[in-house]
């Protein structure tokens, strides 16, 4: 199992930013060695107010990071943690009796998901 090179995560919510460094070997396993939290600032209800300052803290711990493992970190993978979001589940259908589906049958489907939608998220 040969490793191919060290991997940051970045996970950033309203609370804390989380930065994970782990390795991926050829047969697709994460192997975890390093964690680094800290207290998120320049984030306020799911919303950026300082990306300056925000930019400021990941790179002064990217550094440190980099120099913790003496590497560079060449892959990194941002999650965003989203408490705001909305799922919306829809299915849509027209009766066709045994004829054949023509484009103008999935333009009344998509109009009328459409509709349901939009009076959903209003």
């Amino acid at each position: 199992m040969q490793v191919i090179s060290p991997v940051l995560l970045i996970e950033m919510n309203n609370f804390e930013f989380t930065l994970v460094i782990g390795e991926n070997s050829e047969d697709g396993d994460f192997k975890y060695l390093y964690d680094l939290k800290i207290p998120a600032e320049g984030i306020n209800d799911n919303s950026i107010t300082d990306f300056n300052l925000i930019h400021g803290i990941i790179k002064k711990n990217l550094l440190l990071l980099e120099q913790k493992f003496k590497c560079i970190l060449k892959e990194v993978t941002l999650i965003i943690g989203n408490f705001n979001c909305s799922l919306v589940n829809v299915s849509g259908y027209k009766k066709l009796n045994g004829s054949q589906l023509a484009k103008e049958n999935i333009t009344y489907i998509l109009n009328s998901l459409k509709q349901k939608v939009s009076s959903i998220e209003r």
